[in-house]
């Protein structure tokens, strides 16, 4: 598998496969633009309105934030930690978070910045070491993604998505046997997790396991939908024919339920 191409394919399936809690899909997202045209005016009618919110009640920007990068809006939600970073400079939760938005916007050198100032402010915030993993896999800095996974879980082995993030990097890296352990963990301390359940089905395909493939993947979707994902993971391996078969399988079933 060539690095770089399989690391985007992967990536762009890993977002195909699992649809992140909280977050809304590309369909339902709306722009900042729209976030700042149809609701902030409603917030800011809603504080004319009740004189106590304007004057008595400081705005919580920091939850504010949280909200904002929960539905996608992560350039609005950087506005909001600036100004809780302005109330509070010593929470390492509110640079974690402006890295995560810095990250998800590719600022990549702002976010790496803002995770070790989150570190800086308190080393043993777990999260902040997920955050820089994640910032690394995506800048192909893989040993240094996993160093940074392996100190998150040093300090919160109970995080699933800790050991999810370290053996998808694993993964990537093509080291299929610690990659299966890592998501093996990351199911047994959270059964059910779609994002481990979709990137063991990977490394099973990778591993010539291709039942155990598509019996992970019909936990979490119907027999169409398994057998399209699983098309996609042949793809990835590069074994167009068996792609082909199962997509033929999902059109089957779908002629037959109609």
């Amino acid at each position: 598998m060539k690095r770089a191409s399989g690391l985007i394919r992967i990536l762009v399936l890993f977002l195909c496969l699992v649809c992140t809690a909280g977050c809304l899909t590309s369909g339902q997202k709306q722009s900042s633009a729209e976030f700042r045209s149809n609701i902030m005016p409603q917030m800011e009618n809603q504080s004319a309105a009740n004189p106590v919110l304007r004057h008595d009640l400081k705005p919580d920007f920091l939850k504010l934030a949280r909200d904002l990068i929960n539905k996608g809006f992560f350039d609005v939600a950087l506005l909001q930690l600036n100004k809780a970073v302005e109330n509070n400079s010593d929470n390492p939760e509110i640079y974690f978070l402006m890295g995560k938005c810095n990250r998800e916007s590719s600022q990549f050198d702002a976010a790496e910045k803002d995770f070790k100032k989150a570190l800086e402010i308190d080393p043993e915030f777990a999260p902040a070491h997920d955050g820089l993993g994640l910032l690394y896999d995506l800048t192909g800095k893989k040993e240094a993604a996993q160093e940074q996974y392996q100190k998150a879980i040093a300090l919160n082995p109970a995080r699933p998505d800790f050991y999810n993030n370290l053996g998808f990097s694993k993964l990537l890296s093509g080291k299929y046997v610690e990659a299966k352990s890592n998501l093996l963990k990351s199911l047994a301390l959270q059964p059910g997790f779609t994002k481990a359940e979709a990137n063991l089905a990977l490394c099973c395909i990778m591993t010539n396991d291709d039942k155990k493939a598509f019996a992970l993947l019909r936990k979490s979707h119907t027999y169409p939908t398994a057998c399209r994902n699983m098309a996609a993971l042949y793809k990835i391996k590069g074994e167009t024919q068996k792609a082909l078969d199962m997509i033929n399988k999902a059109n089957k079933t779908d002629i037959n339920t109609q």
